[in-house]
């Protein structure tokens, strides 16, 4: 993976989310909404709030530091994906694990 490749990549993550994001302006204009749906709105704009910030450390880190990405993207990007699936594979048992605190 090279360095267009990632920004075609992200640019695609933010069109669909951007298009969605209108819809769902388009939606909520001038509609009573259930409770259901202001709840998850609540929760929306919480994790816009965390994508945001993310984005600034991104953008902050790379403006600061200047250099290039290194070679090793892709050993870095191969352990997220072992890490991330690592964490999947074990949910289960911490689950079990703490519904068994909750019943003791």
């Amino acid at each position: 993976m090279n360095i267009s490749d990632l920004h075609d990549i992200e640019k695609n993550y933010f069109s669909n989310t951007h298009s969605n994001f209108s819809k769902f302006l388009k939606n909520i204009k001038n509609k009573n909404l259930s409770n259901d749906n202001l709840k998850k709105i609540i929760l929306l704009n919480k994790k816009m709030l965390e994508i945001d910030n993310l984005l600034q450390d991104i953008n902050y880190n790379i403006n600061k530091k200047k250099t290039s990405i290194s070679i090793n993207i892709d050993k870095e990007l191969k352990d997220f994906e072992n890490n991330d699936k690592t964490i999947k594979e074990f949910l289960p048992y911490m689950m079990y694990y703490r519904f068994l605190m909750d019943s003791e």
